[in-house]
């Protein structure tokens, strides 16, 4: 599963008891997920799949993942509960950049 964002993550320099550290502001953020699938098989890939780890290798954090986007209409749910994730979270998708419908 790759964790995706609709923005790239602002990193900010603080202190603590006189020590500088980082830290991410996430705000007006929308976090999504995307589940490669085995091309062959259909199968979820899981991280220790050469697809995913070749995609690690040419992608560097804030890549933006063009012909991909976030279904609001499809959010995250919780496997246990059954419900929507909190904060929300959305499934992102493939789309066709010509008629922007979601290729199923």
């Amino acid at each position: 599963m790759i964790r995706c964002t609709s923005a790239p993550l602002v990193h900010k320099v603080g202190k603590i008891a006189g020590i500088e550290v980082g830290s991410r502001s996430t705000q007006d953020v929308v976090w999504g997920n995307f589940s490669p699938v085995d091309p062959e098989t259909g199968i979820v890939l899981r991280a220790n799949s050469p697809i995913i780890q070749e995609i690690m290798k040419r992608c560097e954090p804030d890549t933006e993942l063009v012909g991909y986007r976030f279904n609001y209409d499809n959010p995250v749910v919780d496997m246990k509960t059954g419900e929507v994730t909190q904060p929300k979270m959305y499934w992102v998708e493939q789309y066709d950049l010509a008629t922007l419908e979601t290729i199923k």
